[in-house]
């Protein structure tokens, strides 16, 4: 996260005192230095931060302390019952029949949607794999007792001066009771990040990694 720059004052001993003429420059140059800087830093608040209109919630630095998830952050169950997760105050959730999709309140150049469960018909991820684009990465990862592939992906346009990082993680074999299935039935559910601004990578993924860390399996 960024954080806002203080100037600092440094004295040093064993100098005669300067001119008045001199003090006086000194002091308007010092006064200029710490508006430009204050400036500065109040143009690189992260747009987490919500307007003055809207009920308060979490500080940037709140919504990415660990601590403060439990007294801060709200609770989504799925409709189906299937999941729940927490995510920032200061964030809007918008639910359909697909599965829902996340992102602050106020605009940005990232999101996170999950689909599903539903039942896993199709091509499988290892299959798709092959003809996906710029992955840099490809894990496990475990939730509970499901096991799925993480996969990361970097892509830059300069014809388009156009960015875009991902992140999915996907899950094949859920019950079929998750996936509202046929006994016998596989589920499936993608979990993705789509970001479109690489100054905001570190910070949006520290983000996901949290909410990541509250998703639970309600099976």
């Amino acid at each position: 996260m960024k954080k806002i720059q203080k100037g600092r004052v440094c004295r040093q001993a064993g100098f005669t005192a300067p001119a008045a003429p001199l003090i006086i420059v000194v002091l308007i140059l010092t006064v200029a230095g710490v508006f430009y800087l204050n400036r500065s830093s109040i143009s690189k608040v992260s747009p987490l931060t919500p307007p003055a209109t809207i009920t308060p919630s979490p500080t940037s630095d709140e919504t990415v302390n660990p601590d403060l998830i439990e007294a801060n952050w709200k609770t989504y169950t799925s409709k189906f019952q299937d999941y729940s997760l927490r995510y920032p105050a200061n964030w809007r959730l918008v639910e359909d029949d697909s599965g829902i999709t996340l992102e602050p309140i106020l605009k940005s150049k990232y999101i996170i949607t999950i689909s599903g469960p539903s039942v896993n018909s199709g091509e499988s991820v290892e299959e798709i794999i092959p003809r996906m684009q710029g992955i840099i990465s490809k894990t496990e990862i475990t939730i509970g007792k499901y096991t799925g592939i993480k996969l990361e992906s970097e892509q830059i346009s300069k014809e388009l001066n156009r960015y875009q990082r991902a992140t999915s993680i996907v899950f094949e074999n859920l019950s079929s009771a998750l996936a509202h299935g046929k006994p016998g039935d596989k589920g499936y559910l993608a979990i993705n990040l789509e970001i479109s601004d690489k100054s905001q990578v570190q910070e949006v993924e520290e983000i996901f990694n949290q909410i990541l860390s509250t998703f639970k399996f309600t099976d």
